[in-house]
């Protein structure tokens, strides 16, 4: 079993002043990525730092990267957590150029990468989980394509070639822009798994964060240098919802993004593929089995922004609503 476990005592800051926090990180390595993968509750987290709402797997499948599922909420301790997800990835990554581009292999059109093919071979440092190592104190050397190892962490945390898993705060908002984030093990704080990915020059970081507050952030950022020309990038989700074990679910989608959580004001339905191309909108799953509970998706702040910006912080969020 390739896994480090680290119970860590840190000086955590909130506000004025600082407290010490506790902290559970796990750094899974090897085959361990793919099978058995890993649970959360964490039973190595006997002392149960960081939120205990959520249930769910994760593993990293061979074509999809790091994969949740069987993810279950719970507002209230004292109940039952209850189906949210069934199964959910980003695995694809198309990339477009403007003209042939033979030097890259690729067609006029560009081609998908498929993220599972990837190599975990890019250590993160397991304390602070990073968005990306461009953010550790050697940026300059990370962000190098020939370099690219990290030789220095935050508070001399440990390097992990796998999967990170921790308990987390972010202190300044925005949330998931890879800044303010610190290790902590209140009962309310964050679980965040990681794992980077390489594939020629670039580093690919993928994240799932599980707020106390029943809110999902997946976010998927890439950066580097890669001897192609200029091309895009664009990411697509695989999120399958499921309220009920029969599922009877609908999809609706709120163009203005303000209807509220519960009930039919301002909800509409959709039908086919198609989703309203405002960025205000937001939609919606809901089942017949599963009355007064949601599932409310909300863009993330950078989606389909400028194309300029798109490393800096690429995230979607996925909240269960109502009594789960």
């Amino acid at each position: 079993m390739m896994r480090m476990l680290l119970i860590m005592i840190v000086l955590g800051l909130f506000g004025v002043g600082s407290v010490p926090s506790h902290a559970f990180t796990e750094c899974t390595q090897g085959a361990d990525v793919i099978s058995p993968g890993g649970h959360w509750p964490n039973p190595r987290n006997t002392a149960h730092f960081g939120t205990q709402k959520w249930e769910f797997d994760w593993r990293v499948g061979q074509d999809e990267g790091l994969e949740i599922s069987n993810v279950r909420y719970t507002r209230d301790l004292s109940q039952p957590n209850k189906l949210v997800i069934k199964r959910a990835s980003f695995p694809f990554v198309p990339v477009h150029y403007p003209q042939p581009a033979p030097q890259c292999g690729a067609f006029p059109h560009g081609f998908s990468d498929t993220i599972g093919t990837l190599r975990i071979v890019e250590p993160i440092c397991s304390a602070h989980v990073p968005t990306t190592p461009c953010n550790e104190p050697d940026r300059p050397i990370a962000c190098q394509p020939l370099t690219r190892a990290i030789s220095v962490c935050p508070n001399g945390a440990p390097l992990c070639s796998g999967v990170c898993e921790g308990t987390q705060v972010d202190v300044s908002p925005p949330i998931e822009d890879g800044v303010g984030e610190t290790v902590s093990g209140a009962a309310d704080a964050d679980i965040v798994l990681t794992v980077n990915f390489r594939y020629g020059g670039y580093q690919f970081i993928q994240r799932w964060r599980f707020r106390d507050d029943g809110t999902l952030i997946p976010s998927l950022r890439l950066g580097g240098i890669h001897d192609c020309q200029w091309h895009n990038h664009q990411i697509y989700w695989r999120l399958n919802f499921q309220l009920a074990d029969t599922p009877n679910e609908s999809v609706q989608e709120c163009g203005s993004g303000a209807c509220p959580d519960v009930g039919t004001n301002g909800w509409i339905p959709v039908t086919g593929c198609g989703v309203g191309a405002t960025r205000s909108a937001s939609w919606r799953i809901v089942d017949a089995g599963a009355a007064g509970r949601a599932v409310v998706v909300q863009r993330g702040p950078n989606d389909g922004g400028d194309p300029s910006t798109f490393c800096e912080g690429t995230s979607t969020e996925c909240e269960a609503r109502g009594d789960a």
